[in-house]
């Protein structure tokens, strides 16, 4: 089996990486100041639009034919992201390999969560929201989500942070043109709402609701009887 790791790296310390490096091949897409000469592998400068969803959306569209077997998305920092990230990509393979996606936590979306994301209620996002540096979307997060992944289950699983694995095969069952067009709904401004809603949308993108049992922690076969 072959995997690459994948960085969206702006202004972080990345020397964690030195931990890994010769492990597994790095990609690592800077949008901040020109990095010094390291040994983290191949650093490739992208211009600061779209969060991490546009590096993730551009090394897609980029390594579409020539992807390894799995690809794990990570950002720049990780010890922030508390259980929303493994700090051992090696527990990333088990669930990428099986159900074509793998993150450190799921969670489940009901209708009602996907009719919007209320940045308002949110101290983390309220300032930028109110004064713009937050861009806001013609679409809501359910016409966004509908837009591209058409209509959605009662219950769809979820997973946040936007750090995962993926499968080639979980990849390429979107036509490449099927990213091409969500690369350029996150390439207008650093930070687009879109890239919010695609990281509620990366699980089910990949893996439709295969994982839904594990995030609800039920078995398969007695969750069928309830959905």
């Amino acid at each position: 089996m072959k995997a690459e790791l994948v960085i969206a790296r702006y202004d972080e310390n990345i020397s964690w990486l030195n931990n890994i490096f010769g492990k597994i091949p790095i990609h690592i897409y800077n949008k901040g100041a020109i990095l010094d000469n390291t040994n983290h592998g191949a650093i490739i400068s992208l211009p600061n639009v779209g969060r991490e969803s546009h590096t993730w959306l551009h090394h897609i569209t980029t390594r579409y034919a020539s992807l390894p077997d799995i690809t794990i998305f990570l950002q720049g920092r990780i010890d922030d992201l508390g259980h929303n990230v493994y700090t051992n990509i090696e527990n990333y393979f088990p669930h990428a390999i099986q159900y074509g996606f793998s993150a450190s936590a799921y969670g489940i979306f009901s209708p009602l969560q996907w009719q919007a994301i209320n940045f308002e209620a949110d101290p983390k996002y309220v300032e930028a929201w109110n004064n713009g540096s937050l861009a806001r979307s013609s679409l809501s997060l359910i016409d966004y989500s509908t837009k591209f992944l058409g209509p959605l289950p009662l219950l769809t699983v979820t997973s946040m942070c936007g750090c995962f694995a993926v499968s080639r095969r979980a990849v390429h069952a979107h036509p490449i043109n099927f990213y091409k067009q969500l690369l350029a709904t996150v390439s207008h401004h650093s930070n687009p709402v879109e890239g919010h809603y695609l990281e509620r949308m990366w699980c089910y993108m990949f893996s439709s609701n295969s994982l839904l049992p594990i995030a609800m922690g039920m078995p398969g076969e007695l969750l069928g009887k309830f959905l």
